[in-house]
């Protein structure tokens, strides 16, 4: 089940251990009565924010901006920072990206939408015109295609931007669209994996009586310009062209 509010929790327990049906919450976690949390088949925030750092950092290494004297490297890191799925994201990229030798890093608090995130970053970007070459990342592709839009705005080439979503809904459109773009890689993450994570530990428990994990997480996957049409589901295309 996903559920619409979690404190409907310990009704479905109760009515699915009194029906003896396998129980998984999938997306939102719940807990029982006693407080126990039910077996959670879904996403980690902080994998998602691992794979986008180490993903960043690596595009960073390979670009040479670094240790090249001509060039100082900021990173803008667009935060939802009342929400703890998106903190346990954004704080994983951002240790990512300092172990890589990075070091200034500035946060972009946003709401969640591209508006939001283009408003917040643009008075950060006008306060360093030191900074020549910039990493971009967020809790969401809206995050980073905020942030980028600021970017353009104030002048800097695409050349100069490493941006790496986290959705690759956003990411994908100029991919599709042959366009140069900032976008150099995201994280696709797929409502899909999470079923099929569901159906595969529920189906191991009704036909083999093994116990469900407590967490289950879903898979998720790095895509950029030269793998994003095979790795991405024929829906999620339909939007990259849109």
């Amino acid at each position: 089940i996903t559920v619409p509010d979690q404190t409907i929790g310990p009704a479905v327990v109760t009515a699915t251990s009194a029906a003896k049906v396998a129980l998984v919450a999938t997306d939102d976690a719940i807990k029982d009565s006693a407080g126990n949390a039910v077996p959670f088949v879904g996403f980690s925030g902080t994998d998602m924010g691992n794979k986008v750092g180490t993903e960043a950092a690596t595009l960073l290494g390979t670009a040479g901006w670094l240790t090249d004297s001509s060039k100082k490297v900021g990173v803008l890191s667009a935060e939802v920072q009342t929400l703890s799925v998106c903190n346990d994201r954004t704080t994983a990229e951002k240790a990512k990206i300092q172990a890589a030798g990075a070091t200034n890093v500035y946060p972009v608090p946003y709401s969640g939408e591209i508006a939001s995130a283009q408003t917040a970053a643009g008075p950060i970007i006008t306060a360093h015109p030191d900074i020549t070459n910039w990493v971009v990342f967020a809790c969401n592709d809206e995050g980073v295609q905020g942030t980028v839009n600021a970017l353009a705005t104030a002048g800097v080439s695409n050349a100069n931007i490493i941006a790496v979503g986290l959705g690759a809904y956003q990411a994908c459109k100029p991919w599709a669209a042959k366009q140069d773009s900032p976008w150099k890689a995201a994280l696709f993450i797929s409502g899909l994996d999470v079923g099929k994570a569901a159906a595969d530990v529920l189906w191991d428990n009704v036909t083999n009586g093994t116990p469900l994990p407590a967490q289950t997480i879903a898979n998720t996957t790095i895509v950029d310009p030269s793998n994003y049409a095979t790795v991405m589901d024929k829906t999620s295309l339909a939007n990259c062209s849109k």
